[in-house]
């Protein structure tokens, strides 16, 4: 019989921990609305988490009067939301008309949660959202640009 150190069992641990963690059940949920208006004031402590910043209550309302709550994505991790992205609603004026633009904002995974596909995820529930709303052209602002060369 192999007698392990308590260092040793320690990293044992930390091994079978992490494979636990990697197995949960991470889901996105799609309707209208996506997220209520009382899941909103975590979504917005989420979103800030995960680019690293902090929220206020002044914040808060400041988003929430710009954000569609039926174009408000969250990825949830047991009940708890982990994952978040967001589509504006705005026109786009081209020669000869108006064209609908979807702005594609507030996405973001939480640290511990990342590398797991929620940010793929998020990103198709957002296409597919683009799509239901003919929009032809999707817009936004990248705070890491290559991580959407991927998507087009």
């Amino acid at each position: 019989t192999t007698h392990l150190q308590p260092s040793q069992k320690l990293h044992l641990y930390q091994r079978v921990h992490l494979a636990v963690v990697t197995i949960e059940i991470i889901s996105v949920r799609r309707g209208n609305p996506v997220i209520t208006e009382e899941e909103f004031p975590e979504w917005v402590l989420s979103s800030a988490y995960g680019f690293g910043e902090h929220s206020t209550e002044a914040r808060k309302i400041q988003i929430r009067g710009t954000t569609e709550l039926g174009r408000t994505f969250g990825a949830f991790n047991n009940g708890k939301i982990v994952g978040t992205a967001s589509t504006h609603s705005l026109e786009m004026t081209i020669p000869g008309g108006v064209l609908g633009l979807a702005y594609v904002d507030w996405v973001a995974v939480l640290p511990i949660h990342r590398r797991k596909g929620i940010f793929t995820k998020l990103t198709k529930h957002q296409f597919n959202d683009i799509r239901d709303h003919c929009e032809a052209i999707a817009g936004l602002t990248a705070s890491e640009s290559s991580i959407y060369g991927r998507f087009g």
